[in-house]
């Protein structure tokens, strides 16, 4: 399972904190995860909504081969989960 918020936001976050520039965490577009999966020959799946999530983890374990689950998550919390955690 790859929690797919289209950069390196925890990184992103501490170049923030220390008045940095935003460099090399970000991409232009959201990688897909899944389809990397299949090529190296296994399953991958791509999961929007929680739905998505129950459907591609159901099919996963069911699959009986090596599978991905490429889970496209929010990242706009991370900043106030790390407050919160670090204090």
């Amino acid at each position: 399972i790859v929690f797919n918020d289209g950069a390196l936001s925890q990184i992103d976050i501490k170049q923030q904190s220390r008045e940095l520039p935003t460099r090399g965490v970000r991409w232009e577009r959201r990688e897909d995860f899944a389809q990397v999966m299949n090529g190296l020959g296994g399953t991958g799946f791509v999961a929007r909504t929680e739905a998505d999530y129950t459907a591609a983890l159901d099919a996963a374990l069911a699959s009986g081969k090596p599978c991905l689950i490429d889970v496209h998550v929010d990242p706009v919390g991370y900043l106030q989960q790390l407050k919160a955690m670090r204090g």
